[in-house]
């Protein structure tokens, strides 16, 4: 099977359980513990599509029930095949086999489907063991452990493109996490004065409203044009008060999106045009994603949530999905009622991809490596 993260990488080749264990935290984009990770493997050459992680189930949820969630996700990304890596504390006993039992009921569930399962692993903490290999001389009964395959040439060759996973979940949700009380009080204090402003002007006609408008737009325009040059973009208090109350506007919300957010090029009926739709050219450091996150972390309450969903559907549409996870989850906590975070969470728990990756699956293998092998960072998460 290969998998190829990006479109300026070679393709790389997976043989065996180790690949696979070095690989998967690229992939998510951080270490997974307590985790289901499924790897849909499509067409002949078995590329890397989906990569799905879900919680293990606690002690109340059936592995039956669990494999009911858990399969018809993968299964929207029309698999040839699956791997399955489960990831757990619970020390390996030859015997015991922990995580069999849920292997068992998600390899059942996929075979009523036609797909089979290529490799299953188990990963402890420090070591790993095939689950479908019993031959000791690739797959010691004592396991091998996580260290030796932390080096292997995929992993090296994913370095070496400046890719390194997070330590764990929390620290990628940390990423848009408010900066913190201070920086927020700031904000709010600005975002309150703004909106004061703003109903002082709609007292005074609408020709008012439409300059206050235009100018949360323009200063929208001017920190996307300073955040191309300017990889470490800060914005100041001032600045952002006056965006993320521009913000509480639906209508200008959703004007900004139309403006600058390539994610709607990715919603399956595109908008329009004679071309299909292509993966949008930005990731965690594009000029638009780089403004939302720090709107997103400079701020909090109500005043977060749009920055928030928003920065959540620009990481979806490059198929960055633990990223936007992280992003709507918080967006939901603040407002679980928020209809567009709502619809985009639903999105996300349903695997569904743009459209770039709907694009390259009505293509062969072989014609477009480069957009198919980008598909492999579209993940549930």
């Amino acid at each position: 099977m290969t998998t190829s993260p990006s479109a300026s990488q070679p393709v790389l080749t997976v043989s065996g359980p180790g690949d696979l264990v070095s690989l998967v935290p690229y992939l998510l984009g951080f270490h997974p513990r307590r985790s289901l990770v499924v790897l849909s493997l499509r067409g002949p050459r078995l590329r890397c599509g989906l990569a799905a992680r879900f919680d293990l189930p606690d002690g109340t949820t059936a592995a039956e029930e669990f494999a009911t969630e858990v399969v018809p996700c993968v299964l929207r990304d029309e698999p040839s095949q699956v791997a399955l890596l489960v990831y757990d504390d619970t020390p390996w006993q030859p015997r015991l086999r922990p995580g069999q039992v849920l292997v068992d009921a998600v390899e059942q569930r996929f075979a009523e489907d036609g797909v089979p399962v290529k490799e299953a692993v188990y990963v402890g903490r420090e070591r790993f063991w095939s689950m479908t290999c019993r031959s000791a001389r690739c797959c010691p009964e004592a396991g091998t452990p996580v260290s030796d395959v932390r080096s292997t040439q995929a992993a090296a060759t994913l370095v070496l493109q400046g890719r390194a996973p997070l330590a764990d979940r929390d620290d990628l949700v940390s990423r848009v996490a408010p900066r913190g009380p201070l920086t927020t009080a700031a904000v709010a204090s600005v975002a309150e004065r703004e909106l004061a402003r703003r109903a002082a002007l709609e007292d005074g006609g609408v020709e008012g409203v439409r300059a206050w408008v235009s100018e949360v737009t323009g200063l929208f325009d001017a920190a996307v044009s300073r955040s191309r040059g300017d990889a470490s973009l800060r914005l100041d208090a001032d600045e952002a008060g006056l965006l993320v109350a521009g913000m509480l506007d639906i209508g200008l919300r959703d004007a900004l999106c139309e403006r600058c957010s390539a994610w709607l090029e990715g919603l399956p009926e595109g908008r329009g045009g004679s071309h299909p739709p292509r993966r949008p050219e930005h990731h965690e450091d594009d000029p638009v994603t780089r403004v939302l996150r720090e709107l997103a972390v400079m701020s909090d309450g109500q005043l977060a949530v749009a920055p928030l969903t928003l920065l959540a559907a620009q990481y979806w549409g490059a198929g960055e999905g633990a990223l936007a996870n992280a992003a709507v989850e918080r967006a939901l906590s603040l407002d679980p009622d928020y209809r567009l975070a709502v619809l985009l969470a639903q999105l996300l728990r349903a695997a569904i991809p743009p459209a770039w990756v709907q694009t390259t699956r009505r293509f062969g293998a072989g014609e477009r490596p480069s957009e198919e092998a980008s598909a492999s960072r579209m993940l549930r998460d």
